[in-house]
């Protein structure tokens, strides 16, 4: 049971995201932010596949969410529905780390609740139904928070702290400041 209730914030999230990528519609907020900035620079980076133009291109963030987008698009025709659906994947995988984390020291209703909250917050959300590149950088955050809590942190968890860290900072600049995370754990870590 304690394993299944991580589960639970995740499929409620699903159920709603599911229903609101199948409408098609598209709050103001999150319309001018995946119409204007992140579909179009996705959009833009396919059509280039694989020249793509890195030097000025129209979000804020650094590219490795578009370009992973681009890619698939470019690749497989995946459509917006179908980015829509990976964010939403992406946001349930979230959902589940904080749920399982949650889940190992308290009862699994509590960890459910706690995480309910989280998973509505209009911010996780909307990420995790159109195309924003949050939540996908909040994984990576999530993942190197509990690496970085590891009781014994060895040269492979550093390894491994390294990878994410390239991939979140790739993701979302403005999450470097996960590396002191990894720097204080290999710090404090017992020889």
């Amino acid at each position: 049971m304690r394993s299944k209730a991580a589960y639970i914030p995740a499929l409620l999230f699903l159920l709603a995201a599911a229903a609101l990528i199948a409408s098609g519609r598209i709050p103001h907020r999150v319309a001018y932010d995946q119409l204007l900035y992140h579909g179009r620079a996705i959009d833009i980076f396919a059509q280039q596949w694989p020249n793509v133009d890195l030097t000025d291109y129209l979000s804020a963030t650094t590219p490795l969410f578009h370009l992973t987008l681009a890619f698939l698009k470019h690749t497989l025709g995946l459509s917006i529905a179908g980015m829509q659906i990976l964010c939403a994947l992406i946001t349930a995988a979230l959902l589940i780390l904080l749920g399982k984390t949650a889940a190992s020291s308290l009862k699994p209703l509590h960890a459910a609740a706690i995480v309910l909250p989280f998973a509505a917050s209009m911010y996780v959300f909307a990420s995790g139904t159109w195309i924003l590149p949050d939540n996908t950088a909040w994984f990576f955050v999530l993942s190197l928070l509990l690496l970085a809590l590891h009781p014994r942190f060895t040269p492979r968890h550093l390894l491994l702290g390294g990878i994410l860290l390239t991939v979140l900072t790739c993701t979302r600049q403005i999450h470097f400041w996960t590396s002191g995370l990894l720097i204080a754990a290999a710090w404090l870590s017992p020889t």
